[in-house]
């Protein structure tokens, strides 16, 4: 528990967790950090009175002891109680227990729930900067673009009295950019925004491409250097949210591809799904909206297709398109799923309520609603990795967070991620 990973001769140039995480155990519950958080408070007073020069020695001092002896529960207080300072420096602000309680629960790959108005930001910072401290590279997950950069912007002080940078990767960012705010020690980024830049990191390297060509490749400065430095530490915020409710959303990298052939495939799927009766030939069955073929349904597909050889001709293909199809024409609603405006197709976010332009669905999808809204074709897609936050977030070495409310799905938690959850 004690480990620091980090880019390097031991952990890889991108260090991130190949199996999935170990159960956590039944481990002792809040007494060993109410312990923990007492010593932070003996610690306080002492940092309090050092003078710049003492103050940035001692940070000095601290952060080549946790390289050295890793995140031990001594040498995370120490740590606690530096940043907790830091942010009153930086910050003008006292740390309150609940906030180093938190923060002690993330260090230990845990979730704390905190109630709203706990303070998760500082509880959150105090957590990534001991991580930092320690040499590992940090990312803090927050919900918006707005929060990203307001959060790094705000809380920078607080950081540089630490000797730490601090970035943020936002929507809008070339890939120089996003390069450089990977490279700080801390970085706040949205966790769509990150799974996409580490999607994109696995086309650049390879599934298997070995650790050793990987370095060649960075010394001969290659373009396809990675962005990220590995999967090492992540603080999620609102973690209920990512871990449960968008855990298994589909996140699809994919690249436009022109094919007039594709697109007359989907027209006449659409064609011959308007020709299917409802109940007879296929059935909804919510909360699902995409539809399910009878018996009925298939063998009249068939029948009706038979004449257009081609894919037509290959049953599975056949009855996926025609179901999404169906989907698309009595599925899918304008103004709900989805909104036309200037002539495109943009989706609607299922969490945010708010449209998305520039995303697409897949499969054929996106073009299907296209066609049914008279809409002009856009380029097709064509996919080129994707994944799943239920996949993803078990590759980190170290994760916690924390969320308001986390009790209901501990056992879930628990099962999937290797987490407990602390309150």
């Amino acid at each position: 528990m004690n480990a620091i990973p980090a880019p390097g001769v031991y952990w890889g140039s991108y260090p991130e967790r190949q199996k999935p995480p170990p159960h956590p155990g039944w481990r002792a519950g809040t007494a060993s950090y109410r312990k923990q958080l007492g010593e932070v408070r003996k610690l306080m007073p002492e940092y309090r009175r050092q003078g710049s020069a003492s103050y940035a020695a001692h940070v000095l001092h601290l952060r080549s002891c946790l390289a050295r002896d890793g995140l031990t529960p001594e040498l995370v207080a120490h740590s606690l109680a530096t940043v907790g300072e830091a942010i009153r420096r930086g910050l003008g602000m006292d740390v309150f227990d609940a906030q180093i309680f938190a923060a002690a629960v993330i260090i230990d790959n845990r979730l704390a729930e905190m109630a709203t108005g706990e303070g998760k930001t500082l509880a959150a910072l105090l957590a990534a900067a001991t991580g930092a401290l320690a040499g590992i590279p940090v990312h803090v997950l927050t919900a918006n673009d707005y929060l990203v950069a307001r959060d790094a912007e705000r809380l920078a002080p607080a950081y540089a009295r630490l000797g730490l940078a601090v970035g943020s990767v936002t929507r809008d960012m070339d890939e120089a950019s996003r390069r450089r705010a990977y490279a700080c020690p801390v970085t706040y980024v949205t966790a769509r925004e990150l799974v996409f830049d580490y999607l994109r990191d696995g086309l650049r390297l390879g599934a298997r491409r070995s650790d050793l060509a990987r370095r060649a490749r960075a010394l001969e400065g290659s373009s396809e250097a990675p962005l990220l430095r590995g999967l090492c530490m992540a603080v999620v915020d609102e973690a209920d949210s990512l871990l449960i409710d968008e855990a298994q959303m589909p996140l699809i990298l994919s690249r436009p591809e022109n094919d007039a052939a594709t697109r007359g495939f989907h027209w006449q799927a659409l064609v011959l799904a308007d020709r299917l009766d409802a109940n007879a030939d296929f059935k909804f069955e919510p909360p699902s909206i995409r539809p399910r073929l009878t018996e009925d349904g298939c063998r009249r597909l068939e029948a009706m297709s038979a004449r257009l050889g081609g894919r037509w001709r290959v049953g599975r293909e056949r009855e996926d398109i025609v179901s999404l199809a169906l989907a698309a024409r009595h599925g899918y609603q304008k103004d709900r799923h989805y909104l036309v405006r200037d002539g495109k197709i943009e989706i609607i976010d299922e969490v945010t309520g708010r449209a998305a332009p520039g995303r697409v669905w897949s499969h054929g999808l996106h073009s299907l609603i296209e066609i049914k809204e008279g809409c002009k074709p856009s380029p097709g897609t064509r996919t080129l990795a994707q994944i799943t936050y239920q996949r993803f977030f078990p590759r980190y070495l170290r994760l916690g967070g924390m969320s308001g409310t986390l009790a209901e799905a501990r056992g879930e938690l628990r099962e999937i991620y290797g987490l407990t959850v602390i309150r």
